[in-house]
């Protein structure tokens, strides 16, 4: 299985933010649900760049100090999507 974030999602993969008070830790629990069901997190790199959400090597990439990624989640490009939606039996869809 694999989750995919796009566009404004990804910035739950930002290690660099935090939950308020009273809000839940969103990036803690998706690593929760990923290990617990054996999920792929995967951040749509392009997306993640215009948002300043790096990996090691997009933060070497583009002359940044430091990485950001939370662990447990991956930059990948539109074809891990393409591809969980061809190999799933489902595909779900949030949009604001």
């Amino acid at each position: 299985m694999r989750v995919f974030f796009y566009a404004e999602a990804v910035a739950i993969g930002n290690s660099f933010s935090g939950a308020v008070r009273n809000e839940a830790p969103l990036a803690q629990q998706w690593q929760e649900i990923a290990q617990a069901h054996n999920i792929d997190l995967v951040i749509c790199v392009t997306a993640a760049i215009r948002r300043g959400v790096l990996d090691t090597h997009e933060a070497k990439r583009y002359n940044k100090p430091a990485s950001n990624l939370h662990s447990g989640f991956v930059l990948s490009g539109l074809g891990q999507l393409v591809e969980a939606s061809q190999e799933c039996d489902r595909l779900i869809t949030f949009a604001s």
